[in-house]
C-alpha cells in the first residue's frame, strides 16, 4: 500500500515512480542482459552446429577416401600374392617351366639353374617373402632359397 503525504501532483507522480524503481532495482539489467545474451547464445548454438555438421563431413570423407585406398592396397597385394604363384608356370627364359622340370623329375645343371632362378625370382616378388623351400617328389630332391637378412 502506498502512503502520500500531501504534496503537489508532480511530486506523488515522482515519489511513485521512485517507489516503482526501489521495488524491482534489476528490472533494467535483466532486460539488458536478454537483449545481448539471448542473440549471442544463439550465434553460438548456430555456429557450433555447422562447424559440427562440417568436421562430421570432413571425418567421413576421410575415412571414405582411407577405406578406399585401403581396399586398392589389399586388391594390388592379393593380385601380386596370385601373380607370384603362377611363377612356376609361366618362367619359360629358357624354354621350360619349373613346372616341366619337376613334373619330369630332371636333375641336370641346367634344371637346377632354372629351379634356382624360379625360386629367387618368387623370394624377390614381394618383400613379405623370407624363404623359398621347394621339394621335388620325382627328382627326391629339395631346395632352399632365402634372403640375406
Amino acid at each position: 500500500m502506498i502512503a502520500y503525504t500531501t504534496c503537489s501532483q508532480k511530486e506523488g507522480t515522482r515519489h511513485e515512480a521512485e517507489l516503482a524503481e526501489t521495488q524491482h532495482p534489476h528490472q533494467a539489467d535483466r532486460l539488458l542482459l536478454l537483449a545481448i545474451g539471448l542473440p549471442m547464445l544463439a550465434s553460438i548454438l548456430a555456429t557450433n552446429a555447422r562447424t559440427e555438421r562440417i568436421v562430421s563431413d570432413e571425418a567421413v570423407r576421410q575415412a571414405s577416401n582411407l577405406i578406399y585406398q585401403g581396399k586398392t592396397n589389399l586388391n594390388n597385394y592379393f593380385d601380386m600374392a596370385y601373380e607370384t604363384t603362377l611363377l612356376p608356370y609361366n618362367d619359360t627364359q629358357f624354354g621350360d617351366t619349373l613346372y616341366k622340370i619337376l613334373e619330369q623329375g630332371r636333375d641336370d645343371y641346367l634344371s637346377e639353374q632354372v629351379v634356382n632362378r624360379s625360386l629367387l625370382s618368387i623370394g624377390n616378388s614381394m618383400k613379405e617373402i623370407y624363404q623359398v623351400y621347394l621339394h621335388a617328389a620325382a627328382a627326391e630332391k629339395g631346395t632352399l632359397s632365402s634372403k640375406a637378412t
